[in-house]
């Protein structure tokens, strides 16, 4: 931002934190705005300073590495040469209660102000969507013919909605329930058929409001299965 306002631009960031740079490739592109001659080289080099490259994604500032690293752990998990879908599901848990904390923060690309309050650097950042799709997308599809991992990703998506704190977030989690019921497999036993529904009737029922009776299954519920 302070160098965008000392050289009269504003910058756009073609990065996040947890994205590959290579060499050569733009870190940000800038648009005039009081200056008529941009030093690109001067600006080039205080980006560069600004801007933290190493060899491997942090948690700390990447939460999507923190997630990715659980998701993997559960399709590992469900993995035949594993076949075990109670870690797929305490995996999934722990990213549920992760989505439910990213829910209550600001998503999303972001502007930063300088002191009078003028618009000097766009910051890329990754929406509600990403973090849902990065979550359910491989467990569904690996999953889909396990009951416990799909009703684990359903009630992971039933805490979600139980939190929502807008319709951006309310249809995320609608329409991620409605790929679970997609992908499951044809081959589920009907009794293990209406328990993957029956969990994504709750799904819906947490969304429109009807909290107590969407959470009325969990009467000796353990957290892994």
């Amino acid at each position: 931002m302070e160098a965008a306002r000392r050289h009269g631009v504003v910058l756009v960031l073609a990065v996040r934190p947890g994205d590959v740079v290579g060499e050569g490739t733009p870190l940000a592109t800038a648009a005039p705005r009081e200056a008529d001659h941009v030093d690109v080289d001067a600006l080039a080099r205080e980006l560069a300073g600004a801007v933290v490259l190493g060899p491997e994604r942090t948690e700390e500032q990447d939460v999507a590495f923190g997630l990715r690293q659980l998701v993997d752990i559960a399709i590992k998990a469900i993995s035949p040469a594993v076949n075990d879908p109670t870690t797929a599901a305490e995996a999934l848990s722990f990213c549920g209660d992760l989505l439910m904390l990213l829910q209550q923060r600001r998503l999303g690309a972001q502007a930063v102000r300088d002191a009078d309050g003028v618009v000097r650097a766009v910051l890329p950042d990754r929406d509600v969507d990403y973090y849902f799709d990065l979550v359910c997308a491989q467990p569904r599809r690996y999953g889909r013919g396990d009951p416990a991992v799909l009703v684990a990703l359903l009630r992971l998506l039933r805490d979600c909605a139980t939190v929502a704190r807008d319709d951006a977030q309310r249809s995320a989690v609608r329409a991620q329930a409605g790929l679970v019921l997609e992908e499951a497999s044809d081959g589920m036993l009907d009794h293990d058929a209406r328990a993957v529904r029956d969990m994504a009737r709750r799904v819906e029922l947490a969304l429109a409001g009807g909290v107590v009776e969407a959470y009325r299954d969990r009467a000796g519920e353990t957290r892994s299965i």
